[in-house]
């Protein structure tokens, strides 16, 4: 069985930017100075190394404060290469898609998105 890589990803990212990081969006979202959601996505693995993408939303009140949280979190995330965390090994993280603006239809939260291939195996 693979390790939770969303679950060593909200602790590091937690840890890293100071604000709350979770897999799911909180129901005060739009209260909250700045936040993170991390999902894992589809990939590829070869039995020792697991690869595959990870969606890491960064949300605030403002366009540039979201915008600045996700270069931040972007920064967090390439900290991970050939680092452990959450009982992982990153070998590799390769930005997929650099953090972009998507609307989440509410105007008091702005969110920038972002995708990121992380090389990862237990140790």
């Amino acid at each position: 069985m693979w390790p939770d890589v969303e679950k060593a990803l909200v602790a590091h990212l937690a840890q890293t930017l100071g604000v709350r990081v979770s897999v799911k969006a909180p129901p005060d979202l739009e209260h909250l100075p700045g936040f993170i959601r991390v999902t894992r996505g589809p990939g590829v693995d070869d039995g020792l190394t697991d690869a595959p993408t990870v969606d890491v939303e960064s949300f605030a009140p403002s366009r540039g404060a979201a915008r600045e949280l996700a270069e931040r979190a972007r920064q967090a995330m390439h900290e991970l290469q050939g680092r452990r965390a959450g009982g992982l090994l990153f070998d590799s993280v390769r930005t997929a898609t650099a953090p972009s603006w998507v609307d989440w239809g509410n105007p008091a939260v702005h969110r920038f998105v972002a995708v990121y291939t992380v090389q990862f195996r237990p140790y």
